[in-house]
């Protein structure tokens, strides 16, 4: 389930323009500081493309336009990496995001300043300016993307079930047929299956439509307690309010049947 976390966490990155190259760290372990954090080197294009991602997604002010345009002279200008994102150690009861901490490259303005042309040209305040602001729009969007994230990693792995819980239980005179819905996450190679999922069963998943489950039939001898025949499914997606469990229980205690009436033949044949 963890690298399927993970490999969403850093396509949805990669969607909101930041590079491959980062990567992407996640705790979501029961009395541990839970969250996403990301860590990585945004170039100076880099950061233009998240720029221009911020200021289409809103109204831009004029001194962000402005900020946008003295940027493009500082990534015209140089290739270096203009940030870059750490992740301190993990403290705890704290949000991830608390703990990601920011770097900015002033290397950028020595490297400008040397050159001569941005003093003469009058543009040497203005760049300094448009550097404070893309610090903070980076910084902000960083954390902010942080959290939203931790919101979605949150959801998928809610999506799993985790837990057991009988849905039905019926007795005979010798027998006990239990059926019942079974953490996946447990027997199941959930990141090879999502690997299959389509777009829909993934957005389906963050939004609650959703979950993906298992489900297990057992037929139990009731004076013994022993456990005669058994079936299950692992990894199968159902609706999130379907109260008939996707339909799988008639064809899964069926199976279990057959296998307790399987291995008691084989009994009495062994004992005859």
């Amino acid at each position: 389930m963890k690298n399927a976390v993970a490999n969403h966490l850093k396509k949805r990155l990669v969607e909101l323009s930041y590079p491959e190259s980062v990567e992407v760290q996640f705790n979501f372990e029961e009395n541990q500081s839970n969250g996403v954090v990301y860590i990585g080197d945004l170039s100076l294009q880099d950061t233009l493309l998240i720029l221009e991602r911020l200021l289409l997604n809103g109204e831009p002010t004029v001194d962000e336009i402005d900020c946008l345009e003295a940027f493009l002279l500082i990534a015209e200008e140089v290739d270096l990496n203009a940030f870059t994102i750490v992740s301190k150690s993990v403290l705890h009861n704290n949000h991830y995001s608390e703990v990601m901490s920011f770097n900015d490259n002033f290397e950028v303005f020595n490297f400008l300043y040397n050159q001569g042309e941005v003093i003469r040209s009058g543009l040497g305040d203005d760049l300094i300016l448009a550097w404070v602001k893309v610090c903070k729009m980076i910084k902000e969007d960083a954390l902010q993307l942080s959290k939203q994230l931790t919101c979605e990693a949150e959801r998928l792995f809610q999506a799993v079930s985790s837990e057991s819980k009988v849905l039905e239980e019926r007795e005979t005179a010798n027998y006990i047929v239990k059926y019942s819905e079974v953490p996946v996450i447990d027997h199941y190679d959930i990141d090879v299956f999502c690997e299959k999922l389509s777009h829909i069963d993934i957005d389906n998943y963050l939004n609650g439509k959703s979950r993906m489950t298992g489900f297990m039939a057992e037929v139990i001898n009731k004076k013994t307690s022993e456990t005669l025949g058994m079936h299950s499914i692992y990894g199968v997606t159902i609706k999130a309010e379907d109260k008939n469990y996707g339909g799988f229980r008639k064809e899964i205690i069926h199976h279990a049947i057959f296998d307790a009436k399987e291995r008691i033949n084989n009994h009495a044949k062994n004992a005859a």
